[in-house]
């Protein structure tokens, strides 16, 4: 009981806080679960289009032995929605240069702007 209210607490201050999360396009997979689900809980999602994936990775060996890992077609994932997510995440502000990605005034506005 004193758990389930710690948490319940826990969460409303949690839902309370700004939160922002930055993305590149470069990274897939694995790293296209996170932007969804933040996006899924309301949190800011700033940046370039994730790379996409559905966190399956295969691995492959060519005849020279050379080893190849790549997202697989074999798992497909969804957001709260039911949206396929495997095509990458589009950011709520695009962010075109890597400069503005730690500019923390720039940032703060937008956190401002989203969270009125």
């Amino acid at each position: 009981m004193v758990l389930s209210r710690l948490l319940t607490e826990l969460s409303r201050l949690l839902m309370e806080l700004s939160r922002l999360l930055t993305e590149l396009s470069g990274p897939l997979t694995c790293a296209n679960l996170l932007p969804s689900l933040m996006k899924d809980l309301g949190c800011l999602v700033v940046g370039e289009h994730s790379g996409g994936g559905s966190c399956g990775v295969m691995m492959t060996t060519d005849a020279t032995g050379i080893c190849y890992r790549y997202s697989t077609c074999r798992t497909r994932m969804i957001n709260q929605r039911g949206e396929n997510i495997d095509g990458g995440i589009e950011p709520h502000v695009t962010i075109d240069t890597i400069d503005k990605m730690y500019d923390v005034e720039y940032l703060g506005r937008i956190i401002d702007q989203y969270y009125r």
